[in-house]
């Protein structure tokens, strides 16, 4: 039988998942607002995939930390035992648990259920139809993860160890992909508009 984990070690880890999807949406956010020409462009291309990776992978830790199984230590769990701090903060953000619990319950998880977790006949069929059904803007999904990240760092700094701190992206994606333009890879234009 594995042991119930110590609630610093649970509010950690969603920390850390939140944290992760927060440097992976200022990543995507940097590269929307690129306009990349790749060489030899395909599907499988290096930035196609990282691009497809970084999108997979943030949404993924959003539904993790989300997740409403109850074996699962989740945000839920850790909102059981700050509950008023946690209601409190989230108006602060223009949020409510019920604000939250209907987002992922009637929108982010069908997409995790029928495309990230299970693949099912509707999920191999029509993908978009999915992410379009669940209609999530990326700025409602950013706000989400920022704001939830801002909560349990609060959390964290007031009641446990808030000398601990995760390791950040530091922004290189632009001499990254500088490197990659003067190597005749891919060229790099400013787009006029944000990500959509």
């Amino acid at each position: 039988m594995v042991n119930k984990p110590a609630l610093d070690q649970v509010i950690w880890r969603n920390l850390t998942e939140l944290t992760y999807a927060e440097d992976f949406l200022n990543v995507l956010f940097e590269w929307g607002r690129l306009r990349i020409n790749y060489k030899n462009h395909t599907n499988t291309s290096f930035f196609t995939l990282a691009d497809i990776a970084l999108r997979d992978e943030t949404m993924s830790k959003l539904m993790k930390v989300l997740d409403t199984n109850k074996q699962s230590y989740t945000f839920w769990y850790i909102y059981g035992h700050y509950k008023d701090e946690i209601d409190l903060a989230l108006e602060q953000y223009s949020l409510s648990h019920k604000i939250i619990e209907s987002f992922y319950k009637d929108r982010l998880k069908c997409i995790r259920d029928q495309t990230h977790m299970h693949l099912d006949a509707q999920g191999i069929m029509n993908t978009p139809e999915i992410y379009s059904n669940a209609d999530i803007k990326w700025d409602e999904f950013r706000h989400m993860i920022k704001s939830l990240r801002a909560i349990l760092q609060t959390i964290w700094n007031n009641y446990y160890n808030n000398n601990r701190h995760h390791a950040r992206y530091g922004g290189d994606l632009i001499t990254i992909l500088e490197a990659a333009e003067s190597a005749g890879v891919l060229t790099i234009k400013e787009r006029q508009n944000n990500i959509h």
